[in-house]
């Protein structure tokens, strides 16, 4: 089975154009941060491109821009093409079928840093439980 799912930033504003039957088509890159550590203690970054068509691609142009942190799903593709010049390319990418603009916070002060949740132990969870009529749940 081959699916991909990613979620990262645009790289930059997609580039669309139409085909001759009048689709629309998107192509991009996203910028998708490994879950790990180097050896050096930093995060590296994957850059993926990824290929839309249709109302995903309208989507994607119409809501999307540099820096927006998005989610694709779709299947990993590889295909090859001549150019101009006879040169042989080939390209690795994702077939995007769906998308999801995921958002973001707003930098704006303290505001735009997570709130931290308090810690809780399972015990001081159990405590906390009431019924409905604000009485202590008798076990």
């Amino acid at each position: 089975m081959n699916i991909v799912i990613v979620t990262g930033n645009l790289t930059k504003d997609l580039n669309t154009k139409k085909s001759a039957n009048g689709n629309t088509i998107a192509n991009g890159t996203i910028a998708v941060n490994r879950n790990f550590k180097n050896s050096k203690g930093e995060y590296e970054t994957d850059f993926i491109n990824f290929s839309c068509f249709g109302a995903t691609a309208e989507f994607l142009a119409k809501f999307t821009r540099k820096g927006d942190r998005v989610e694709l799903v779709g299947s990993w593709n590889t295909r090859k093409y001549t150019d101009k010049e006879n040169v042989e390319h080939r390209v690795d990418e994702i077939a995007v079928s769906q998308a999801n603009k995921v958002p973001t916070m707003k930098a704006e002060g303290d505001e735009a840093k997570p709130k931290a949740k308090k810690s809780v132990t399972p015990q001081e969870a159990y405590d906390e439980v009431e019924d409905e009529d604000g009485l202590e749940l008798p076990f």
